[in-house]
């Protein structure tokens, strides 16, 4: 039988963890939890620029980047966001994060 710390067996289920096995049902369409629909990604897609940028970035592409971001990404959208939307913004203030949950701790 495998035997868990007293804290790890003092752990209730969450109101998160609730919401996710909703959502495994195929009756259920869900607005929340960070679940798109597994069908609209483009995984073709994703599959070429997956290999393009391991052709160009080697192992690098998956270590550890900044809190901040990807610079050549930060670099790209401060491009746009002057380009389409004429604000000149740069680089330092853009910041990328792997979801709200981060962007909230950044900002709080």
């Amino acid at each position: 039988m495998t035997k868990f710390s007293n804290f790890a067996n003092s752990l209730q289920s969450s109101d998160i963890a609730a919401l996710l096995a909703l959502t495994e049902k195929p009756e259920i369409i869900s607005f929340a939890g960070g679940l798109p629909a597994p069908e609209l990604f483009p995984i073709e897609e994703m599959k070429q620029v997956d290999a393009a940028i391991y052709a160009e970035e080697g192992r690098q592409a998956v270590q550890y980047g900044t809190t901040e971001g990807y610079v050549p990404l930060r670099e790209e959208i401060a491009r746009r966001m002057k380009d389409k939307f004429f604000v000149d913004c740069q680089p330092e203030h853009i910041v990328v994060t792997t979801g709200s949950q981060q962007a909230l701790f950044i900002l709080a």
